[in-house]
């Protein structure tokens, strides 16, 4: 009798995710998304990152560990003609 082991996700390995909802160069931009995102009743910040020496504005919905939470959220969005990207956050 072959018993076989499978490496599944412990309650300990849950990973958090957000959703990144744009990037823009400039923070109006960034600002006017979380304003749209606001208006569909979804807190959001924003972060400014450097990438090859430009700065960048990312809009981020989260962090969250609630998986079908997150999938909702990006239905609707995609609903509302919002791009989004779903990210793993590390620890």
């Amino acid at each position: 009798h072959t018993r076989f082991l499978h490496r599944s996700r412990g309650l300990g390995d849950v990973y958090k995710r957000q959703l990144q909802a744009g990037s823009f160069s400039t923070h109006a931009d960034a600002d006017r998304r979380r304003a749209e995102l606001a208006l569909q009743g979804i807190e959001s910040n924003i972060q400014r990152v450097k990438v090859n020496d430009r700065d960048y504005h990312r809009v981020y919905i989260g962090p969250t560990d609630d998986l079908n939470e997150l999938n909702m959220l990006r239905s609707r969005l995609r609903n509302a003609k919002i791009d989004v990207l779903r990210i793993r956050v590390s620890d």
